[in-house]
């Protein structure tokens, strides 16, 4: 005995199955695809030799997977920015010390926590940073990562955004040459 032909009712209920199961999948390979990157950041910077060819990953890093166009990395000391290391967009050296006292890096390095801010709405200016991760060596923050402006296209922080702070906060005390 052969089944009869769906009805309408059966192909409208097997479309939207169909359309529920496409935006799952699209998704599932969306999510699976952030976690690629954060794994491929991690292992970069894991990998990379301490000091200059780890801050150049960290730097790729920075201007590629988050989409920073402006930041600086900084050594810390006692709880202060101490001496910059590199970045993109670097201000000359007299201006960046007055971000020591800067509410969202005072913030970062008091907690030793990623701190942020929207980037586009929180920021008053192309100088005031919109996040501030701390990079971790020995237990300490022994440095900082001070972002400033991301690219146009970019106009919120991401979950992917937040494991990459973590990956760097937990790794990026690599970068600092001893």
């Amino acid at each position: 005995m052969k089944n009869p032909p769906p009805g309408r009712a059966d192909m409208t209920a097997l479309e939207e199955e169909n359309r529920r199961l496409s935006a799952q999948l699209v998704h599932a390979e969306s999510a699976h695809a952030e976690l690629i990157v954060i794994h491929l950041a991690y292992r970069r910077l894991s990998e990379a030799a301490a000091g200059p060819a780890a801050l150049a990953v960290l730097i790729d890093l920075v201007a590629t997977v988050l989409g920073c166009e402006r930041f600086e990395v900084f050594r810390c000391a006692d709880g202060h920015l101490t001496e910059r290391l590199d970045g993109i967009g670097s201000w000359a050296d007299e201006e960046w010390q007055r971000l020591d006292s800067a509410p969202l890096v005072r913030e970062a390095l008091d907690a030793g926590r990623v701190r942020t801010q929207e980037p586009w709405v929180g920021a008053t200016s192309d100088r005031e940073p919109v996040a501030c991760v701390p990079l971790s060596g020995g237990g300490a923050v022994t440095g900082m990562l001070v972002l400033y402006t991301l690219l146009p296209q970019k106009y919120e922080w991401t979950s992917s955004d937040a494991a990459l702070f973590d990956v760097l906060s937990t790794l990026g005390g690599k970068v600092l040459p001893s």
